[in-house]
C-alpha cells in the first residue's frame, strides 16, 4: 500500500475557497490607493493586486475573485498563527514553489507562495483547543464521522502479520514503534501513519473500507490481504489523528475562525461570507471585475 500523502496546499486552498463564485467579463478602473480587500490592519490595495495577481486573474474575473479570497483566508489564519507563535513551515513554502511555472514575475511568485505557505501551515498545525469540537464526532467511529485516520503495518505473509499483531501493546506509541521496525510499507518512516482522508476515498478498496467502519477507534483490524501483502490497520485515536483532521475539517475550522474577523471587500467585487468561505456577489447581477488597473 502506498503512503497517502496529505493534499497539496493548492488543492486544499481551492477547497477552502470553493465557494468563490465565477464572474462575467469586463472591468472597471481603480486608483492606486483604493483597497480591494482588508483584514484587520492588512490591506490589499488595487496597485499591489495589479502587480502580484496571476496572469489568469488579469483575464478571468473568476480567477481574480478566487485570488482575493485566498488572500483574505491567508490573512485571517496568519493572525491565528501569530497568536499561537506558530512559524511558517518552510516545507509549505517549498510545496507552493513546486506549483510555479517559472514564468511568474517576482511579485506574482511572492504573492502566490506566501499566501499558500501561510494557509498550508495553518492547516497542518491545528491547536488542541481548536480541534476539541470535532472530538465527539470523530470518536463516534469512521462510519459516523465519514473520516478515516489510519496507521498500517505491512507484512509479506499472513503469518508475519499475525506475529506482528501479537507484539502490539495496545498503545499508539507501540504501534508506531513496531511499524518503524518491521513494516514493509514506505509509511514505516512515519510510524505507519498514512494520515486522514474522507471515508469515501476508500471506496475503491471495499475490504479495507469494511474493516475500517467495523473497527473501533483506537483498535487494530486485520491481518487483511490487500494485493500481495497483509496489513494491520490501526484506527488512530483522536489524540493521534488530531493534526491530520485539521485538513479534513479545514472549512469548518476556518468558518469558526473567520466569524469574528474584521474583513472588508470592495463591494464591486462582492462580500466575504465566512460560512461559505469566499467572496460572493452582493446581488443577482455580477459586476464582472477582473484585476483592477491602478491609475
Amino acid at each position: 500500500m502506498r503512503q497517502r500523502r496529505g493534499p497539496s496546499v493548492r488543492v486544499v486552498t481551492v477547497v477552502v475557497v470553493a465557494a468563490v463564485a465565477a464572474m462575467t467579463s469586463g472591468c472597471r478602473t481603480f486608483t492606486d490607493n483604493e483597497v480591494v480587500a482588508r483584514v484587520g490592519d492588512d490591506e490589499l490595495t488595487a496597485s499591489a493586486f495589479d502587480d502580484a495577481a496571476s496572469d489568469a486573474a488579469r483575464e478571468d474575473a473568476g480567477a481574480a475573485r478566487s485570488e482575493v479570497g485566498e488572500w483574505i483566508v491567508s490573512r485571517v489564519v496568519s493572525e491565528e498563527l501569530a497568536a499561537n507563535d506558530t512559524p511558517i513551515d518552510e516545507a509549505a513554502r517549498e510545496q507552493a514553489r513546486a506549483a510555479l511555472t517559472g514564468e511568474e514575475t517576482d511579485a506574482q511568485r511572492e504573492f502566490l507562495v506566501e499566501r499558500q505557505a501561510v494557509i498550508g501551515t495553518w492547516i497542518e498545525n491545528p491547536t488542541a483547543a481548536e480541534m476539541e469540537p470535532f472530538r465527539g464526532r470523530y470518536e463516534q467511529g469512521s462510519q459516523a464521522s465519514g473520516v478515516a485516520c489510519l496507521s498500517i503495518i505491512a507484512a509479506p505473509s499472513q503469518a508475519d502479520a499475525e506475529s506482528a499483531l501479537g507484539e502490539l501493546d495496545g498503545t499508539p506509541e507501540g504501534f508506531a514503534e513496531l511499524a518503524r521496525a518491521s513494516s514493509a510499507d514506505e509509511s514505516a518512516q512515519n510510524g505507519g501513519s498514512i494520515g486522514c482522508q474522507p471515508l469515501s476515498q476508500l471506496s475503491s478498496a471495499p475490504d479495507l473500507a469494511e474493516a475500517v467502519v467495523t473497527t473501533e477507534i483506537g483498535s487494530v483490524a486485520g491481518p487483511l490481504q490487500l494485493g500481495e501483502q497483509f496489513y494491520l490497520i490501526y484506527i488512530q485515536p483522536f489524540e493521534v489523528a488530531r493534526s491530520g483532521l485539521g485538513g479534513v475539517f479545514a472549512g469548518e475550522r476556518f468558518s469558526a475562525l473567520a466569524a469574528d474577523a474584521e474583513v472588508y471587500v470592495d463591494p464591486r467585487y462582492g462580500r466575504f461570507d465566512p460560512e461559505a468561505v469566499g467572496v460572493e456577489p452582493l446581488g443577482p447581477r455580477d459586476t464582472g471585475l477582473v484585476v483592477p488597473t491602478g491609475e
